[in-house]
C-alpha cells in the first residue's frame, strides 16, 4: 500500500492506494486546510499527520482502516512534521511552544505533550521528521507530496 497526500479530491487529503496506484481510498475529508506529512506507525496499523483542520496546525492520528482522525495536539503553537517512536507509543513533532523551535512528544493515545530531550529519545528514524520523504515500515512504502515524490504520488493517484 502507498500512503500519500493528494489533491485528487480538490483539497490536500491523506490517501491510500495499491502499489500500482489502483484502488485509491481517501482517508481524510477535511476539505481545504493543509493536511500533510503522513507517516505509518511501526506496526502499520495507524497513520500520523498534521493538519490545519480546526484553524491551527495540529497533529492527528488515524487508523489505516479509515477511522475518524483523532486530534493529539491543541496548543496554539504550530505543530508539524510528526514521526513515530520505535515502539509506536509516542508521536514526535516540531513545535515552537515556549518560544523556541524544538522537538516535542505526545502519547499516541493522547495526553499532554512534553519536550523530547536528547538524541536517543526513542525516535524511529525511518519515520522521523528528519528522515527522507520516501521510506518503508513493515514493507509499506510512504510517499509524501514533497519534492520529487510529489509527482509520483499525484500521478499514481490520478488514475
Amino acid at each position: 500500500m502507498l500512503l500519500a497526500r493528494s489533491y485528487r479530491s480538490g483539497s490536500p487529503e491523506i490517501w491510500l492506494c495499491d502499489s500500482d496506484g489502483s484502488h485509491p481510498e481517501q482517508l481524510t475529508s477535511f476539505g481545504g486546510p493543509a493536511t500533510n506529512r503522513p507517516r505509518w506507525s511501526p506496526d502499520g496499523k495507524q497513520i500520523v499527520f498534521y493538519s490545519d483542520a480546526k484553524g491551527n496546525r495540529d497533529i492527528y492520528v488515524i487508523r489505516a482502516d479509515g477511522s475518524v482522525p483523532k486530534q493529539l495536539t491543541t496548543n496554539l503553537s504550530i505543530d508539524t512534521n510528526p514521526g513515530w517512536s520505535a515502539d509506536g507509543k509516542w508521536i514526535y513533532f516540531s513545535s515552537e511552544r515556549g518560544g523556541q523551535h524544538q522537538v516535542w512528544k505526545v502519547p499516541v493515545e493522547g495526553g499532554e505533550a512534553v519536550p523530547a530531550h536528547g538524541r536517543s529519545a526513542g525516535v524511529n528514524r525511518s519515520n522521523h521528521p528528519t528522515a527522507s520523504s520516501f521510506s518503508t515500515t513493515k514493507a509499506r512504502p510512504i510517499i509524501t507530496a514533497f519534492g520529487g515524490s510529489r509527482r509520483v504520488a499525484a500521478r499514481k493517484l490520478r488514475s
